[in-house]
């Protein structure tokens, strides 16, 4: 059985495994908040760009233009692409890590109960086994 710095131990380890976690959410929010934020600022310059050069364009450079609007189209096209890509993608670490946390609260909680239960002698909150049927003799 373990000593009660062992146990100690292991409740220290448990927080600061939760704390790592929750300051590894926090930063990859932020992460992506920053993320987000130079998309937008880099989408806005180059679409001030776009609107600069376009007034610019005489009519027999207009194809070309078309054309580099397209490209700038499949450019924003993809880079949506990425950004949601990178939303889905911290969204599922997100799932993961309040799944872990979830998963060993559980844990935490049915060896709290089991040790409630062997310090009191109480049954803990466990399925009890059900009695069998004895077959008739006869």
């Amino acid at each position: 059985m373990p000593t009660r710095e062992e146990m100690r131990s292991l409740a220290q380890e448990i927080i600061h495994s939760y704390e790592d976690r929750i300051a590894r959410i926090a930063q990859i929010k932020a992460d992506t908040s920053a993320m987000l934020k130079r998309f937008d600022r880099d989408h806005a310059a180059m679409s001030k760009r776009l609107k600069a050069d376009l007034a610019k364009i005489r009519p027999a450079l207009a194809t070309e233009e078309r054309k580099r609007q397209s490209q700038a189209r499949e450019f924003m096209g993809e880079l949506a692409r990425v950004v949601a890509q990178g939303k889905a993608a911290t969204q599922a670490r997100l799932k993961e890590f309040a799944d872990i946390q979830a998963g060993a609260r559980d844990e935490w909680r049915k060896l709290g109960a089991t040790m409630q239960a062997k310090r009191t002698g109480l049954p803990s909150e466990t399925k009890r086994p059900t009695a069998k049927k004895q077959p008739p003799t006869g």
